[in-house]
């Protein structure tokens, strides 16, 4: 609101956030929760600079190569690089682009842009194994108890056990799907 007098008409506010805002890192929480708040900054302040069409949005960008990356082992990047598709951190250049091009398009508005080259944050995602159903297994037992489900009917329909899922909703997606 301080802001507010000081904007021309039509201007543009651009956040620097971080994909560190939308997924958790094991690296920083103080950073990533920081992050998380401009992106909400990001999406509240639309309305508050809507009576003179001033559009606000924020960069989420994932590992790019900086000045605060300099002391990382090689061990540490190649275990990063591992979980980017592009398996290599961004350059400052790629952020500068995704700036302008948000900077200069005159509709966009309230958005968090990712520029992370397709990273997936989660090791648990990519080590999931799961074994047929089993009237063995306790994690098939529970689950199938806790969502009244017949193990039984599961062990017939080959359904997957749910011992590595990581939350209910998967659980729930697994059961019903």
């Amino acid at each position: 609101k301080e802001f507010m007098p000081v904007m021309t008409e039509g201007g543009r506010v651009l956040f620097m956030g971080s994909y560190a805002g939308q997924q958790a890192y094991s690296s920083s929480l103080v950073y990533g929760v920081t992050k998380a708040a401009i992106h909400f900054l990001t999406k509240s302040l639309v309305k508050e600079f809507e009576p003179k069409g001033i559009t606000v949005n924020a960069i989420a960008p994932g590992f790019i190569q900086t000045p605060w990356h300099e002391n990382r082992t090689p061990e540490s990047y190649e275990r990063i690089n591992r979980k980017i598709a592009l398996h290599r951190f961004g350059e400052i250049k790629d952020v500068a682009d995704m700036a302008y091009s948000i900077l200069t398009n005159n509709y966009m508005n309230g958005s968090i842009v990712d520029i992370m080259a397709g990273m997936i944050i989660s090791d648990k995602v990519q080590q999931k194994k799961y074994h047929t159903a089993s009237d063995s297994c306790v994690s098939c037992k529970k689950y199938a108890m806790k969502y009244g489900i017949n193990n039984k009917k599961r062990l017939d329909l080959g359904m997957p056990c749910v011992i590595n899922l990581t939350s209910d909703m998967e659980v729930r997606s697994f059961f019903y799907a």
